[in-house]
This record gives C-alpha cells, sequence and structure tokens, in this order.
C-alpha cells in the first residue's frame, strides 16, 4: 500500500501542538490509509515530541531556520520513508484540511495539485496589502514562466517522483512555484491541477507572515531567480 506523508512547516507558531492534534483528529475519520503526519519546524520547543494517533503517526524534526528550508528537508525525510504522494500544509491551519483527501485523489491523475484562491471556485479574504503583495508576486511570476493563478500558494500535493529530478534554488517559501518554474525552464513536463480554495489569510496565531521586509524578499528572490 502506498504511503501519503502530510508535510507541515513550522515557525513561530504556539499553537502547533494543538493545530497538529486537530489535523491527525480529521484524518482519522477519512477513508485514507498508510498516511503520516510529519512537522518539520526550526523551534526547539517542538524537538523530540512523538506520538501515535490511531494508525497516524506524528513526528516532529527540527530542521533548519526557514519555512522554506523546512518544507525541503520535510520532502527529504518523507522520501525517506518512502513516500509516494506529499501534501504540504500551513501550520496555522490557514489551508482547509478537508481538501487534503482530494488532493490526495487528485495526485492519481496529476504531478502536482495546487490549492488556488485564483482559480474559477477559489475566495480569499485579506487586507488590502496582502493581496497588493499576492498580486505584484502573480505578476513577476508570470513574466518568469508560471502559468499558476496562484504562485503564492503554500497549499499543494506533488508525486514524490517529481522531486527526485529537482536541484532546488529555493525561493522563500514558494516551492511549489519553483518546481513549476525548474520544469518549464528545463522543457519537462508537469501536470499540474489547480484545486479551488477558500482561505482566510488572517492568522488566529502565531506571527505574521507577509509583512514588507517578507513582501520585498519575495519579489527579490523571484527577480533574480
Amino acid at each position: 500500500m502506498s504511503l501519503s506523508v502530510i508535510v507541515i512547516p513550522c515557525r513561530n507558531e504556539p499553537s502547533i501542538n494543538k493545530n497538529v492534534r486537530i489535523v491527525a483528529d480529521y484524518l482519522s475519520n477519512t477513508n485514507i490509509e498508510n498516511i503520516r503526519i510529519v512537522v518539520s519546524t526550526g523551534d526547539r520547543e517542538t524537538l523530540n515530541n512523538f506520538y501515535s494517533l490511531e494508525h497516524y503517526i506524528v513526528e516532529f524534526h527540527t530542521f533548519g531556520d526557514s519555512l522554506e528550508r523546512s518544507i525541503l528537508n520535510g520532502f527529504s525525510y518523507a522520501l525517506s520513508l518512502g513516500a509516494e504522494k506529499i501534501v504540504v500544509l500551513d501550520a496555522d491551519l490557514c489551508h482547509p484540511i478537508n481538501k487534503v483527501p482530494d488532493m490526495l485523489a487528485l495526485l492519481n491523475n496529476y504531478d502536482m495539485v495546487v490549492g488556488s484562491r485564483y482559480t474559477r471556485g477559489g475566495k480569499y479574504s485579506s487586507t488590502l496589502f496582502r493581496k497588493f503583495v499576492t498580486v505584484s508576486f502573480k505578476t513577476f511570476a508570470s513574466l518568469k514562466g508560471s502559468l499558476m493563478s496562484d504562485p503564492m500558494s503554500g497549499f499543494f500535493g506533488i508525486r514524490a517522483s517529481i522531486l527526485k529530478s529537482i536541484k532546488f534554488k529555493p525561493i522563500t517559501w514558494k516551492t511549489c512555484l519553483e518546481i513549476e518554474l525548474y520544469h518549464r525552464s528545463h522543457n519537462k513536463q508537469i501536470k499540474i491541477y489547480e484545486m479551488p480554495i477558500s482561505f482566510d489569510g488572517e492568522r488566529a496565531d502565531g506571527l505574521p507572515k507577509s509583512g514588507s521586509k517578507v513582501a520585498i524578499k519575495l519579489l527579490k528572490d523571484l527577480v533574480t531567480y
């Protein structure tokens, strides 16, 4: 039976233990089998935590000092477990966890499934500044060759086989865009499906992710990619 892994990158998330329990409880009420949750974090307070919930195993690992590095090392660990499908889910639960089963199912037919706020059926509520950052990033991403409606999305699923051929040059936090651009720049085929999601940009806990310094870094990373 194929293994699926949920990678939850985490930084400055005080509610991580509670949120992971919410994810695990939700998954335990679905028909998904053989799945593991890996919390990839740079926060020392989560180091060495481990617990098992029915047939779902939750592991905490400390991987670096950034979300991007946490995602990439989470990928490496998922591959070492023999995962065939990997889903990246924000630790603050802004992403709709009820879409995880659909995302995993769609990976039977697509190389990558991206949760999109801007494809037909998607919804997004946030501040004007964060919307401005998103529109600016989307514009620059399209100039670089992206065809995705929501290149800033951090909620996505991918087949493990796709990751094995990529040499990452990390763009801060926007791993799915880097995967797309890598394939397009190397004339490699990648089948992407954009799944509509409703996204609440306001975080209940933790620190904001899209301040002005982060916005400038995002755009700089993309321009120099």
